[in-house]
């Protein structure tokens, strides 16, 4: 089996093995009317379920496999295209990585249910990364498209997800803590699949059920910090001034007593995901290592830069299999039209900087949600055989100024496409060192 093969195969077998439906049944168990999800235990008279995030449904299928039908009802919102059968729970489906009007409309029925929910009942959320998106109510005095513009902008601009998630909390009423408001006076539990390094509870979606540490002055320093202050709207601007100066309330502090009946789960994450593909290699002969390194949450470029000193550090008389977790950055101006995503462009990068270096290499990056960027593929490889099909350097260089690497892959052959995995925890590469005298 060739190195590719053997990847895709390591791969695989590592998303079966962390199916969020899977991890919902060995973390939840209803017993003697009651529900027991590690180490505590709940009493409720009715459950209300309310997911958002490309994993939620498959989250969803979980919470029907280990309660009773009868004691459930609720909504779950996903990414277009990502939605698989349930039988009780509803499914909306909106758009990602901007919202939509279908997101406004799916976060008011998911409303609609938490009024329902009394003290004497249990309010079940789940949690994944998309849900930032997918779940929107913006607050008085800002529209969808001053939403959608600012969140654009800071995601053109490199701002990293924590920074970008510290705005959105700020211009919508259910997000940094606002869903929890909104469930009030009902206890509830936070189930999460992590697509956040570190897994910081306030900023994976943006953090709807947990107490947020930022304010409206972070806002305005993060809005400075990449030159945005001429382009944002100014009902975004007034907003945040008015925080800032007190005249609006801010996000639900941490002593805020809505969360007194509050539970945090976080079920998987990154870290989890690339341990377990650790593993996998293993099965396969592989020597692989698993690497913690904040390069991967940087930029593309400095995750590239810093690559050749992990590769030469790591090389040896016998081959190994380097594994990478995390999320880049990429810094996109207007003027570029290309297709692609965060894993295809790194593929890119890597052939060009890495592979003439060292030429056996082999190298794959990948979404584990299955959709790198607005494509259809999850990333894409890198391997010498992509670089001797590119006769023609100058299209590889073009591609990556233009930030169309699908349309390059795809010509030659090298995306790598999964379809939507129901997973959502980051970003993986895989980088093959073979064996060097």
């Amino acid at each position: 089996m060739d190195i590719k093969k053997k990847l895709i195969k390591i791969y695989n077998s590592a998303l079966k093995k962390t199916s969020p439906r899977q991890i919902v049944r060995d973390n939840v168990l209803f017993k003697e009317n009651r529900l027991h999800i590690k180490n505590r235990s709940f009493h409720f008279e009715k459950i209300f379920v309310a997911g958002f995030g490309k994993a939620s449904c498959t989250m969803a299928q979980g919470i029907e496999d280990s309660i009773p039908a009868h004691l459930i009802e609720g909504a779950v919102i996903t990414k277009y295209g990502h939605s698989v059968p349930l039988s009780k729970i509803q499914i909306f489906e909106a758009s990602h990585p901007l919202p939509d009007e279908n997101s406004l409309k799916a976060t008011q029925n998911i409303i609609q249910y938490l009024a329902k929910a009394t003290k004497n009942d249990l309010v079940i959320f789940l949690i994944s990364g998309g849900g930032s998106s997918l779940l929107e109510m913006p607050r008085k005095g800002i529209t969808l498209l001053d939403f959608q513009k600012i969140t654009d902008l800071l995601i053109s601009s490199g701002a990293c997800i924590n920074e970008i998630n510290i705005i959105r909390k700020h211009l919508s009423s259910v997000k940094g803590g606002g869903l929890a408001c909104l469930a009030h006076p009902a206890p509830f539990i936070s189930l999460i699949l992590s697509d956040v390094i570190g897994s910081d509870l306030s900023s994976i979606a943006s953090g709807p059920t947990v107490r947020d540490p930022s304010t409206f002055e972070d806002c305005r320093k993060i809005i400075e910090k990449y030159n945005l202050t001429m382009k944002t709207p100014e009902a975004v601007k007034d907003l945040i001034l008015k925080g800032k100066n007190g005249q609006i309330e801010d996000t639900p502090s941490p002593e805020d007593s809505v969360f007194k009946d509050s539970f945090n789960f976080v079920l998987s994450d990154n870290e989890i995901f690339c341990k377990i593909i650790s593993d996998e290699a293993k099965k396969e002969t592989f020597n692989s290592i698993y690497l913690k390194t904040p390069l991967t949450t940087s930029t593309a470029e400095e995750l590239i830069k810093g690559l050749p000193e992990l590769i030469k550090l790591y090389t040896s008389s016998s081959p190994k299999l380097l594994i990478l977790g995390g999320e880049i950055t990429l810094n996109i101006t207007e003027d570029k039209t290309g297709l692609g995503g965060r894993n295809q462009h790194l593929t890119l990068l890597f052939t060009r900087d890495i592979l003439p270096l060292y030429p056996d290499i082999f190298a794959m990056f990948a979404s584990t949600d299955g959709t790198d960027g607005p494509t259809d593929a999850s990333g894409g490889f890198s391997n010498r055989y992509l670089l001797e099909k590119c006769q023609d350097r100058q299209e590889l260089e073009r591609s990556i100024e233009n930030y169309d690497s699908y349309n390059f892959l795809r010509k030659y052959d090298e995306l790598f496409i999964t379809g939507p995995t129901g997973n959502n925890v980051n970003d993986v590469s895989l980088i093959y060192l073979p064996a060097y005298s």
